[in-house]
């Protein structure tokens, strides 16, 4: 196990416990294991897991978040589709309506002109 990272077992080393500790202070070469024993007066060794406990417990509420807004990104998807295509049914259903209404208004009209033309006929016949 070298000062690299994580091993080939999986294993921490020191600096992936101090850049877990520290961020990318680590890096400069500025954080030392009497810096981290003076900002810290709990042992590495117990703060470690507490540190890494913390972590994967973030991760799994970020997960469980992004899944949740994915599925809501989705029913917004379909939602939006199918108010789209019901919205499409609706127009063209109010523009067989509108016509359907004409030819009845049409229609109307023609039977009214036929029972006065009816009406006229009758008189006439009468006189």
């Amino acid at each position: 196990m070298g000062l690299t990272g994580i091993s080939e077992h999986g294993q921490l080393t020191l600096v992936s416990i101090h850049r877990v500790l520290f961020g990318a202070r680590v890096m400069d070469g500025s954080t030392t294991m009497s810096k981290i024993r003076a900002t810290f007066r709990t042992p590495v060794r117990i703060l470690l897991p507490k540190i890494l406990k913390s972590r994967n417990d973030w991760k799994a509420k970020s997960d469980t978040r992004k899944a949740a807004l994915k599925a809501a990104k989705t029913k917004i998807r379909d939602c939006s589709a199918s108010r789209d295509m019901w919205r499409q049914r609706t127009e063209q259903l109010e523009v067989e309506t509108r016509q359907l209404r004409e030819r009845a208004e049409l229609a109307e009209r023609e039977l009214a002109q036929a029972r006065a033309a009816l009406t006229q006929s009758e008189d006439a016949k009468k006189k």
